[in-house]
């Protein structure tokens, strides 16, 4: 596959090549930005913090509520809530 691959690659013009390492440099970042999204979802559904609103477990530390507890905002539906007691903030 490699060899097929580099041949792919050497018959591109430097146009073409730069036009299909842009692909595949965007490509990557989306796959890294999902598998730190997938990473953050796993953290949350061990903790067991989910969405009271989505349901996802795409969520992240949003800062303290007056009390003290810790908020989580959902990255998906972007709700904030207290995970304490799964109620909403905003």
């Amino acid at each position: 596959m490699e060899k097929i691959l580099a041949e792919l690659i050497n018959s591109l013009t430097n146009d073409q090549f730069l036009e299909f390492y842009e692909k595949v440099k965007k490509e990557a970042e989306l796959i890294k930005k999902q598998k730190r999204l997938n990473e953050i979802d796993q953290k949350f559904r061990d903790k067991g913090i989910k969405c009271p609103n989505c349901k996802s477990y795409h969520c992240v530390k949003n800062g303290h509520n007056p009390e003290g507890k810790q908020k989580y905002l959902c990255k998906k539906c972007r709700a904030s809530f207290d995970a304490f007691r799964h109620h909403f903030t905003y």
